[in-house]
């Protein structure tokens, strides 16, 4: 699950060797498919906990994934842990 702190706007970023991609709920908000690059999406999200999936592949023998948000009126950083429940 996700803690959302407030009512309001999000970003979320993906960025991975392989292809990735981010779901809050049913919706797919970011999809990364190109190696390497930053792939953003925004999503409106009211305060509390919502479901997020996230998905990737692990095609070499160095896999990476980063995972990013941006809440309302602050800068993108990496999704710290704290936003983060178990199911």
């Amino acid at each position: 699950k996700l803690a959302i702190p407030e009512d309001g706007i999000y970003g979320f970023s993906l960025e991975s060797i392989n292809e990735s991609e981010l779901w809050i709920g049913a919706i797919s908000v970011a999809r990364a498919d190109q190696p390497n690059t930053l792939r953003e999406g925004r999503i409106t999200l009211a305060k509390g906990l919502h479901d997020i999936r996230v998905r990737f592949a692990d095609r070499t023998a160095y896999t990476h994934i980063k995972v990013f948000w941006q809440p309302p009126g602050s800068p993108r950083q990496i999704l710290p842990i704290e936003a983060l429940y178990p199911p």
